[in-house]
């Protein structure tokens, strides 16, 4: 397939204002890919568009040929960026201060590599002598990042170019600079804090605290990592990075398991590697599979599975556990207006929650608090569903405003029932106002397992790729979800 970065035939003009894989490596922030502004009068959106959106308009409009490489790996920016734009960062408070130290700080010149003034970059004057104090990135609550890696000319500086300049955040609040001009001008204040400041202790984080002051994301192209000086400051450098919440999104050529591989002094660098897989997740630009399957999920499965049984709680076990990447569940309070509301199994990291159907439908809540776990987590896992009549009709009116208010929220869907769904409530002429509204919720119930609602639905919350749809032998269909890190297969399901 023709990648993503190169452009579908045009006029030399066009082509030249795509042809962008030399600017990335000339260590500058301009030029860069600049995807919006190549897009036709009236189909450029503005910053907080969605990335996928806006590679979907330059396909349409034959700027861009489609390539699943490029669109897998856009679902998960389109992730992020729909993450950031309800993220408020947190606030980095004043390191203390030391004598000597320039009043800018040590990230002074810093933010000039990242093409921005930095507002408030400045932060106060920062100490050196470990003042800033990394706490354990178990505790972080920022959303996770993304490391792309590939190789050369398949489109990773434009896809994240075209995600940095969607990403709905102020533009002091976010860089993006080539990592190799990024580190020569780290060693550059780090070695001009020590000048002025000799015998001051360890700077790497009083140098983090300002970056933190200053931006809240950091996009790098081409990371990578050859030298042993290098390699010492990654690793307590973006420690301190990613404990005060900053969000990296980073290309390279390399996974991260082969950065600085066979380096001198590795076994120092490699404590960086997993803090690199536990803040952001990890995506192989060869590994187009979730896209692909997108696109035939509708062909191949549902999210609604029948009958109820060991083999179908099962299937929801696992399914959970690769949603929740095996972090296991906590008890959760939510407060909606005024009133609390108790969810057990929450997996608030990655914003999935599980209920029993009598958790939900079995107490006395209404649109308001479904409406608040709608808000609260992109997918939510509803189990043991039973057969419905008009003697259940308050839990068939609560499990109607339900899904009614999943549906609205864009939320996506697994649920575990007693009958398929045209047969799940017994129909009763005497309520036809309930058979009605059911009906409703059927066709809704159809709609949510079907591959367009869950694209749209990945425009609308953290997003969660569709890999792959199987069958049992006895032909019951089941949704594979995947999750990060990286894509996983559904083998329990083959």
């Amino acid at each position: 397939a023709v990648g993503v970065c190169n452009p579908a035939p045009r006029s030399p003009t066009m082509r030249r204002s795509l042809l962008c894989s030399q600017c990335a490596r000339r260590g500058s922030v301009a030029p860069r890919h600049r995807l919006l502004s190549s897009l036709p009068a009236g189909v450029s959106p503005s910053r907080g568009a969605s990335p996928l959106s806006v590679v979907q308009d330059a396909i349409a409009a034959g700027i861009l040929n489609e390539d699943p490489k490029q669109m897998a790996a856009l679902l998960k920016l389109d992730a992020l960026a729909s993450r950031l734009k309800d993220w408020e960062p947190p606030a980095i408070g004043p390191a203390a201060s030391e004598s000597g130290t320039s009043g800018g700080g040590l990230w002074g010149s810093i933010s000039s590599v990242f093409g921005g003034g930095g507002g408030g970059g400045g932060g106060g004057d920062s100490g050196g002598g470990g003042t800033a104090t990394a706490q354990s990135l178990d505790d972080v609550a920022a959303p996770l990042g993304l490391y792309m890696y590939g190789g050369v000319g398949c489109g990773k500086s434009l896809i994240m170019d075209t995600f940095f300049d969607c990403v709905d955040l102020p533009s002091e609040k976010k860089r993006r600079v080539h990592f190799h001009e990024f580190m020569l001008e780290i060693h550059k204040r780090l070695h001009e804090h020590r000048q002025a400041n000799p015998g001051a202790g360890d700077p790497v984080p009083a140098l983090a605290h300002d970056i933190a002051q200053s931006a809240a994301l950091l996009c790098f192209d081409e990371f990578q990592v050859t030298d042993v000086a290098d390699a010492l400051v990654i690793r307590r450098l973006f420690h301190q990075l990613f404990s005060h919440g900053i969000v990296m999104v980073a290309t390279s050529n390399r996974p991260p398991d082969d950065l600085y591989k066979n380096g001198l002094q590795r076994p120092l660098f490699v404590p960086f590697i997993g803090d690199l897989k536990q803040r952001c997740e990890v995506h192989d630009l060869d590994s187009p599979n979730d896209y692909r399957m997108l696109k035939h999920l509708a062909r191949a499965g549902r999210t609604y599975m029948t009958p109820l049984g060991p083999d179908t709680d099962e299937a929801m076990d696992e399914f959970f556990g690769l949603l929740t990447k095996g972090r296991g569940t906590k008890p959760l309070t939510l407060q909606l207006r005024g009133r609390k509301l108790k969810v057990e199994r929450a997996a608030r990291k990655v914003d999935v929650a599980r209920f029993g159907f009598d958790e939900l439908c079995g107490k006395p809540l209404g649109a308001e608090d479904y409406l608040g776990l709608a808000s609260a987590f992109h997918t939510i896992f509803v189990e043991s569903v039973p057969q419905l009549s008009f003697n259940d009709i308050n839990r068939v009116r609560r499990f109607i405003t339900l899904i009614d208010s999943l549906y609205e929220k864009r939320v996506r869907l697994v649920i575990s029932a007693a009958a398929p769904m045209e047969t799940l409530y017994a129909v009763d002429e005497a309520n036809s106002d309930e058979s009605f509204a059911f009906d409703r919720t059927v066709s809704r119930l159809n709609e949510m397992s079907s591959s367009e609602y869950l694209i749209r639905s990945i425009s609308a919350h953290e997003k969660v790729a569709v890999s792959r749809l199987s069958r049992r032998a006895s032909g019951r269909r089941l949704l594979c979800l995947l999750s990060p890190p990286g894509l996983v297969r559904y083998r329990g399901l083959l």
